[in-house]
């Protein structure tokens, strides 16, 4: 799919062996052909970065030293890319709400701290729904001790409720069975959004950040192919028209 977009060769990349001779020059061939898929692939989401770390790039036994050490020099890398705790928060977040994969990529020390900032937002976006009920108006006149009390349990009785329906959406969610990893999960969000009303609009929130910054920096790479010296007097509407049909046509 990623190759498709890329307008890339279909060709699967290649490891070396050592009893064919060119297939380290073969294989390094077809990483650097391959490699904006590659970094795209990469940077997509959680799940793939733990595919790599404990499959793809896992150093075997029978590697040489110079797949060994791109293994270990990729890796290192992802390490310090994704080390962040603020990016880890933000892929746990997107990965739970990713049908396909939810919380199996999570560890379990971190699975509570993720519901608890899920069931959080959910309860932000109800509270802030414009069709949510509003507080009926004060009737103004004598009240009695016992007034005040009625109030006070009615205010939490409404607190409880919203909790209970929270926690039942986010339960629910999480015990659906997972989709087929090859399944859009936007389309399954698109079908179950009146099933999970609070979680769909999370959905918006985490789903829809872009996996990677290739695709604006390659519209950059097309303006400075446009703007140069000999053309430096181009206006600004000229310059967004000709990038335009640079990338469109």
């Amino acid at each position: 799919m990623v190759q498709k977009e890329l307008k890339l060769p279909e060709h699967q990349l290649k490891t070396e062996c050592p009893t064919r001779w060119g297939s380290r020059q073969e294989m390094i061939q077809r990483i650097l052909e391959q490699l904006p898929d590659i970094s795209q692939v990469l940077n997509d989401r959680k799940p793939v970065l733990h595919l790599f770390k404990t499959s793809v790039l896992a150093v075997q036994e029978d590697d040489t030293e110079f797949t060994k050490s791109i293994k270990s020099n990729i890796l290192k890398y992802l390490q310090e890319k994704y080390s962040d705790p603020q990016t880890q928060d933000l892929l746990d977040m997107a990965t739970t709400l990713d049908p396909r994969f939810k919380m199996n990529y999570i560890s379990e020390e971190k699975k509570a701290t993720v519901k608890v900032r899920l069931a959080d937002e959910m309860t932000g976006i109800t509270l802030a729904m414009p069709n949510a009920s509003p507080a009926p108006p004060m009737k103004k006149g004598r009240k009695t001790l016992g007034s005040f009390f009625k109030a006070a349990q009615g205010n939490d009785d409404k607190s409880s409720s919203l909790e209970q329906a929270v926690s039942t959406e986010l339960e629910a969610y999480l015990l659906t069975c997972n989709i087929d990893s090859e399944d859009d999960p936007l389309i399954w969000w698109r079908q179950n959004s009146n099933v999970y009303p609070r979680l769909s609009v999370l959905v918006k929130k985490y789903l829809c950040i872009p996996a990677t910054s290739s695709p604006s920096e390659r519209l950059f790479s097309t303006g400075g192919n446009i703007v140069t010296c000999h053309h430096a007097s181009l206006k600004p509407e000229h310059v967004d028209r000709l990038v335009f049909l640079a990338r469109n046509l």
